[in-house]
């Protein structure tokens, strides 16, 4: 399993900094508020139909079907390279393969998410598959971290955090884990534990969410590069709050569309935070390390969403055992989910109040 995490990782690490790259240097004079507004827009679509696609996936195939469903999309997706993207770039400079950093990161990085995923179970972080992974993997990546500010051409090169928005959006990435990926976890859980819902209709009610986030992002990308990331953040954030704030007291008996109404709202919420901090991530960043800053955005976000996946999962476990009705245990994880949105106001008082006016060439 560890092997295949490093697979993975090193898969997204290469095609994440290459998409972004591309996307910005193509889109020359383009604001870059506007620009982060459509290249995000397809992530809208799996909110929406990702919970009800998967949803009858694991309610009339085997489960195995969730992940077997991505090769046909991988090679539908290497077809649309192939065809579509220009090959007509100048030539790259080429630069030897760090080997050396590829053995610390590519591991530091599994055995973090592996460390991660087994917090989930019964006795939380408390266990030796949890801890001793981690405590092997937060070491490695020390040891690259030192390694690569003193390496002249790393495998990854972390000098973009020296950029103080860069810094913040990195915060603020990592902190949306607790806040945004770990509540729509919590959601589900509730709709079929609580209510009872089938998987099929657990991923019907989670539409409206994708669905509120179609409605800012008609002028939230413009809004971004008229009045900067901050108050746009710190507006999503308020919204993605009260958006929350009905899980916190709901029961079994809690009319769905009431719930859904807060989803739709919490979708609104979150649009704004995702499409602004990415233009403040890579706000002042020099052309020249956009792959690096675009590798180290992807690795915040997939370490960010697995501690706060396993950080609301051991909150709800350890709920459980002091209530004796179900809800009340969820009831108590989502207040500590809001409570870490409050965190992520902190980075975002970092950024800086205006964006500049054009994407970098």
């Amino acid at each position: 399993m560890i092997v295949f995490r490093i697979i993975q990782g090193a898969a997204a690490g290469i095609l994440t900094p290459l998409v972004v790259t591309l996307i910005i240097r193509q889109a020359k004079g383009i604001p870059l508020g506007s620009l982060m507004g459509v290249a995000t827009l397809p992530i809208v679509v799996v909110p929406i139909l990702g919970p009800v696609i998967g949803g009858l996936i694991v309610g009339h195939f085997s489960w195995r079907w969730i992940f077997y469903v991505n090769v046909p999309i991988t090679f539908l997706a290497f077809a649309l390279a192939w065809w579509k993207l220009p090959r007509d770039g100048a030539p790259a400079e080429k630069h030897p393969f760090d080997l050396f950093g590829f053995v610390q990161l590519a591991p530091a990085l599994a055995l973090i998410f592996y460390g991660l995923s087994n917090a989930t179970g019964a006795n939380g972080f408390d266990s030796k598959d949890v801890y001793i992974p981690l405590a092997i993997g937060l070491i490695l990546a020390a040891c690259f971290t030192v390694y690569a500010l003193n390496k002249r051409q790393p495998l990854i090169d972390i000098r973009p955090i020296r950029v103080r928005a860069f810094a913040a959006s990195l915060g603020i990435l990592f902190l949306s884990g607790l806040s945004v990926y770990g509540p729509l976890l919590l959601i589900s859980l509730f709709y079929q534990e609580v209510q009872h819902r089938s998987t099929l209709m657990t991923g019907i009610l989670l539409a409206p969410q994708g669905a509120g986030s179609l409605l800012p992002r008609v002028f939230t990308g413009k809004l971004v590069d008229r009045i900067g990331p901050r108050p746009v953040i710190l507006a999503g954030l308020v919204i993605t709050v009260l958006g929350t704030l009905p899980f916190a007291f709901a029961t079994a008996n809690t009319s769905e569309w009431l719930l859904g109404f807060a989803l739709f709202v919490r979708g609104v919420g979150l649009t704004p935070v995702n499409i602004a901090v990415m233009v403040g991530a890579y706000e002042g960043v020099p052309k020249e390390e956009l792959p690096n800053a675009s590798s180290t955005t992807r690795i915040i976000q997939q370490v960010g969403g697995s501690f706060g996946t396993a950080v609301l999962i051991v909150i709800l476990t350890r709920a459980a055992l002091t209530h004796t009705v179900h809800s009340q245990a969820f009831n108590v994880a989502f207040w500590w989910s809001i409570g870490f949105v409050a965190l992520a106001v902190v980075p975002t008082l970092i950024l800086p109040k205006l964006a500049k006016k054009t994407a970098q060439a």
